[in-house]
């Protein structure tokens, strides 16, 4: 049986102190920690007994030194107002909130490191003007530490010592700021301890200088600390200079008693950094009792490689469901760890149904949530509005996602809403639009804010109307997020809207909702900092990438690495060395260890497993078990079956429904085009979804144009051009002046542009592509003027026709024609084409248009035969020989001709056949619709046929 750290430090303790154990304290690096251990106890004691006290050593230090803990923006603004002090005084500012809130964040961070190594504030901060002075006035330092200093300063001092004089120096700014941080370092210290206030490290200090000299102070935190009969520190690793402090008077005074987690040989490796820390702890801070070995006999190691972050947690879930099928398998023992938080939501999606129960001590972080979803979408309403003397609009996109967002997608308002946007093809909603809907709610949300300190009021004002049919989760966010807004509204500080933003997002990326449950059972989900203290039998580690565990990058400061090296502050060989602990002392006893990775090389990530995972095979020759995982996704197979509808009784009467029967009501049905069948030729499946299961692809706002509304455009602009002239011939001269209307032409661009896709304001993109409608437009013009005189008798004329199959029923066929007209004896059928027509008219044989294996199917010749049976069945006396199929190609109309096509009445009729047995086979249930040569990289059904 697993013996686990906590629990042997729970039986030892109980066994020595008995029902008496609730008088001792007892100090963990977390709470989980905490709970652990009395779970331990409990078991230990077998009955109902007092619990000791059980703290973290936060919670230790902040209760000794009697000071509340300061928050982030709060400390930032205090800082500011002290630093505006000292750089301006008695003036404005010239440096705003919004500049100096970034680095300020990294000064909270330096001053914090400061107190807690209890390094001289003077000394770090001094504005060294001779390096002879490191050699008088920094005694307390070691060769070393002085040799470092003098490194840094002497980069800024020229080579006698001294500061140039006279001259232009770019380190100058850099030495003034750094000129007034000791004096700023006081004031903020100053300020914050007469509201009670404290960040972290000046409450750690608080308590170690008051330890550190002899006065009532002194002896009244001794008191408090007497009030246990010994203080147990449990688990700790890396010791400030606070807590060594905290701890050596425990030790000499109080009988403490500390138990430090290194019994794994690979932790205390000396070439492990892990075991930075170690001998200094256990020399300085010995055990009172000796714990029992406890690392397993064996330990089983398992890589995994997957190439894909959320894939991860597929594959954590696979092996979860390997561990349920186990003989006795309890969840408690088992821990999932995840560096990357932002892998926490599809980790608990992949946990299998067998495991009911899941503690997530990282907490559900509102960064994450609906609620902060919900803030930064009114952050883009507001960063893309426009106001205008009309008043104020916001851009489509962010209207919509808020009005889908769940605070406000239950408003009666909202369907009626969007489709008002489709509708009007609105690119920018007036405000008075969505008045108009009447809703109070969206009057909150969609209305302008113009000063960044009226934001917070604006926030809490929508936050107070969301409705009340929020999902418990949602409601606790929104008191959080709440909170967070009414801490930003107590500032009343001048500041940009982005840095209002930024400040928010802070405050709320600090801010984990914890989940309910009981914490001592079910499945553990943590971060690496969790683990501390905490053994499992089964551990599986997601994310063991070097860059993320450990990670890439260290905290900004403002010290530089000399510096803090010379005065003893944590440098990026400190972060090294904490990470390196976490890792080896979470897998110390562990029988089963399973590490995952992601294998893709892509941007900043590059695949690399973690240095942690080769130190293990190389350095400590620990055999692992590596394997690459392939993630097969259903949707990316593309068999035969996969793109193939087999013609069910059910399919078939869809397809008899629309094409051959008859509305009783109305007695109509619908008819086969040229482009319906094209599409069948094409890719059987892409008919199927179109033509039998009626799906269309959703409506969307046009903001700039497709290729098929650019062809609308154009061939609306040309019809307008031509229908008041429709009957009357036109000479070369006359159409050569149409063509150099300009004027109109722009006009009924325009308006094209308004009535086939409701764009209203041409902008950006838009622009470009009216001067390109212009041009195509009037090239068009002039390749008629070459013909003319020409006399237009028809624009986009619908003709319909119907083809008797060969069992006898009958269906109907349907086309558009977009032009027709009379020149030179013979009848032509213009029609427009905006894009490629390569390798699409000429064709040597009928199979050919037929032909559904060809990649090079001539589409446009089987458009225009069908054209030529629509009207040779509406006109029974027509010649075929005397009718011109004309393709206007604006991709060749520049060189001043088109495509002119003549078919005989043979080619006509050969058409006609095949035409009738192509229709014939879409009925047959025997031929199943298939893509035999899909084209699939701009279909819309790609995802539903999984091609």
């Amino acid at each position: 049986m697993m013996k686990r750290f906590l629990e042997q430090i729970a039986r030892r303790y109980y066994a020595e102190a008995g029902d008496a154990i609730g008088e001792y304290c007892f100090v963990f690096p977390n709470r989980r920690s905490s709970l652990f251990f009395n779970k331990y106890l409990g078991q230990a004691a077998g009955k109902p007994v007092f619990s000791p006290r059980l703290m973290t050593i936060n919670d230790l230090m902040a209760d000794l030194s009697g000071l509340r803990p300061v928050d982030k923006i709060g400390a930032l603004h205090t800082l500011y107002t002290r630093y505006a002090e000292l750089m301006w005084p008695g003036k404005p500012a010239e440096e705003s909130f919004d500049r100096f809130v970034f680095w300020g964040d990294i000064l909270l961070g330096d001053f914090d490191d400061v107190d807690k190594y209890r390094v001289d504030a003077k000394a770090l901060f001094a504005n060294v003007r001779d390096l002879q002075e490191l050699n008088t006035d920094y005694d307390f330092l070691t060769p070393e530490q002085k040799a470092a200093i003098r490194t840094f300063w002497g980069n800024f001092l020229t080579s006698s010592g001294e500061r140039p004089k006279d001259c232009p120096d770019k380190k100058e700014p850099f030495r003034t700021t750094w000129s007034i941080l000791y004096d700023l370092y006081l004031r903020f210290r100053e300020a914050l301890s007469a509201d009670g206030l404290g960040y972290e490290g000046m409450i750690y200090r608080q308590v170690a200088e008051t330890l550190s000299v002899p006065s009532p102070e002194r002896d009244a935190l001794l008191t408090r600390l007497g009030r246990w009969k010994r203080i147990v520190f449990v688990g700790l690793n890396a010791l400030n200079a606070c807590e060594k402090k905290l701890l050596s008077t425990a030790r000499d005074e109080l009988g403490g008693d500390f138990y430090w987690d290194f019994e794994d040989p690979r932790t205390c490796d000396p070439d492990n950094k892990a075991s930075l820390f170690l001998a200094a702890n256990v020399r300085d801070y010995p055990s009172r009792y000796p714990l029992e070995p406890s690392l397993p006999e064996a330990q089983h190691f398992r890589t995994l490689s997957v190439s894909s972050a959320t894939a991860q947690t597929r594959v954590a879930g696979d092996l979860l469901q390997e561990f349920c099928a186990q003989p006795g398998f309890d969840p408690i023992e088992t821990a999932v760890v995840l560096p990357d938080e932002q892998l926490l939501l599809p980790m608990l999606g992949a946990v299998p149904e067998a495991i009911r129960e899941i503690n997530v001590t990282m907490g559900f972080p509102l960064s994450q949530s609906n609620a902060a979803t919900f803030i930064s979408f009114l952050e883009r309403l507001r960063r893309n509005k426009r106001v205008s003397a009309s008043g104020c609009s916001f851009y489509h996109k962010d209207v919509e996602n808020l009005v889908n967002h769940p605070f406000l997608a239950a408003e009666s308002a909202a369907q009626s809403l969007l489709s008002e946007i489709l509708k009007q093809n609105l690119i920018y909603v007036e405000q008075r639009t969505i008045a108009a809907f009447g809703s109070e709610l969206y009057n909150q949300v969609f209305r302008d804010v113009s000063d960044a300190l009226a934001l917070p009021t604006y926030q809490l004002a929508i936050l107070d109307a969301v409705p009340e049919g929020l999902s418990a989760v949602d409601r606790e966010f929104v008191y959080h997020l709440r909170a967070a807004v009414q801490r930003m509204q107590s500032l009343s500080l001048q500041m940009e809207e982005k840095t209002y933003y930024a400040l928010l997002g802070q405050l709320i990326s600090v801010i984990s909702i914890p989940f309910r449950g009981e914490p001592l059972s079910g499945l553990q989900v943590m971060g690496p900092l969790e683990t501390r203290a905490l053994d499992f039998k089964n551990i599986i580690i997601l994310s063991v990438n070097e860059g993320v565990f450990p990670k890439r990058s260290v905290s900004g400061s403002f010290i530089p690495y000399h510096l803090r090296f010379g005065y003893g502050l944590p440098n990026y060989e400190y972060q090294d060395a904490l990470s390196s602990y976490y890792f080896y002392r979470s897998i110390a006893r562990a029988e089963n260890v399973i590490f995952v990775y992601d294998s893709r090389t892509e941007g900043l990530q590059s695949g690399e497993p973690s240095r942690f995972i080769k130190q293990l095979k190389y350095h400590f020759g620990v055999p692992l078990n590596e394997q690459a995982v392939s993630m097969t996704l259903q949707t990316s197979k593309a068999d035969d079956e996969q793109l193939t509808v087999p013609k069910t009784p059910e399919v078939l009467a869809a397809l008899r429904r629309r094409f051959i029967e008859r509305d009783p009501q109305t007695g109509s049905r619908k008819a086969f085009s040229a482009t319906a069948l094209n599409t069948y030729l094409d890719c059987g499946i892409r008919f199927y979804y179109n033509y039998v299961k009626g799906i269309k692809e959703p409506d969307e706002v046009q903001e700039d144009l497709d290729a098929g509304l650019f062809g609308s455009i154009f061939h609306k602009v040309l019809e307008d051009l031509y229908r008041p002239r429709l009957g009357r011939a036109l000479s070369r001269e006359e159409i050569e002046a149409i063509a150099g209307d300009t004027a109109t032409i722009d006009r009924l661009v325009v308006e094209a542009f308004a009535s086939e896709g409701k764009i209203r304001n041409l902008t950006g993109r838009n622009l470009i592509l009216r001067e390109l409608l212009r041009s195509f437009v009037v090239e068009t013009l002039r390749c008629d003027a070459q013909v003319a005189p020409l006399t237009v008798t028809g624009v986009e004329e619908r003709r319909y026709a119907t083809l008797e199959l060969p069992g006898g029923e009958t269906v109907d066929l349907k086309g558009a024609l977009d032009r027709i007209d009379l020149r030179g004896g013979r009848r032509h059928v213009v029609d427009y084409k905006t894009g490629s027509i390569r390798d699409k008219i000429q064709f040597k044989s009928l199979d050919a248009l037929f032909d559904p294996l060809s990649d090079k199917r001539p589409s446009i010749a089987f458009q225009l035969l069908f054209y030529a049976l629509l009207l040779a069945e509406n006109e029974p006396g027509l010649a075929v020989e005397s009718l011109s199929l004309d393709v206007y190609a604006m991709q060749q109309i520049f060189a001043g001709a088109a495509s002119e096509q003549c078919y005989d009445a043979a080619t006509l009729t050969g058409f006609r056949t095949a035409l009738r047995a192509l229709i014939a086979e879409i009925f047959d249930p025997d031929i199943p619709l298939r893509a035999v040569n899909p084209k699939c990289d701009y279909c819309s059904y790609k995802l539903l046929c999984g091609k």
